[in-house]
């Protein structure tokens, strides 16, 4: 009776790799608005910011689909900050963090130049939600899934979906800082640290794979 799962490891992709694509995805998507090509570019810059915004934090994407302009997402003197009461989150514990300073310029294009082209396309009331898609409406959370996972498998050659940045930002914490492989708990909200235990014995497997496969590769060389 039990459910057929599909290994992870092999799916996960250091987060700098992540960070890079969004970047480069609200580049090529800047230079596409500044060429005329306004909303197909639009799309790509919001699409590249969303990436760089799990990669730097990864939320599940329904608390990503439900951030509000001035509500649960707001710039303070800090910068942008996300606050989510438990009430709104699977775990059930309050979510408030700021993004890094280095998102804070993306963030203010995209509210001043793309959100806008975005919702050009439909006369309804502006209710604030960060992240709009087709005719101007929100975008969907599985609208959300569809769209990363497809440009990662497109750029990354593996398909990463906003769930497995969350994997991907846990395994990363593990392999690099295992000392503080504690922080997991809140990094990804949950409520115990067995999970951060969970992702350290994924991070040794992994570390072991590589030794391994250099073995090999040294047996065969010889």
């Amino acid at each position: 009776q039990a459910k057929p799962m599909r290994a992870k490891a092999p799916r996960l992709v250091p987060i700098d790799s992540l960070l890079t694509l969004g970047e480069e995805l609200m580049g090529k998507g800047r230079r596409t608005m500044e060429r005329g090509q306004i909303r197909s570019g639009a799309q790509l810059f919001r699409d590249g910011l969303l990436i760089a915004v799990l990669a730097a934090r990864p939320l599940r994407r329904g608390n990503v689909a439900q951030l509000r302009v001035g509500s649960s997402f707001v710039e303070t003197a800090a910068g942008f900050q996300v606050r989510l009461s438990r009430d709104a989150t699977k775990g059930k514990q309050p979510i408030d963090f700021t993004y890094p300073d280095w998102l804070t310029p993306y963030f203010r294009f995209y509210l001043d130049h793309v959100r806008p082209v975005l919702r050009a396309r439909t006369s309804e009331p502006d209710l604030g939600d960060l992240w709009i898609g087709r005719r101007g409406r929100t975008l969907p959370a599985v609208d959300i899934w569809v769209r990363i996972t497809r440009l990662t498998a497109t750029y990354l050659g593996r398909p990463v979906s906003p769930h497995l940045f969350r994997d991907c930002a846990a395994t990363d914490i593990a392999l690099h800082d295992p000392q503080h492989v504690g922080i997991v708990k809140s990094v990804l909200g949950h409520a115990s640290l067995a999970t951060g235990q969970r992702y350290y014995n994924q991070a040794t497997s992994l570390s072991a794979a590589a030794k391994h496969s250099m073995v090999i590769s040294r047996i065969r060389t010889k």
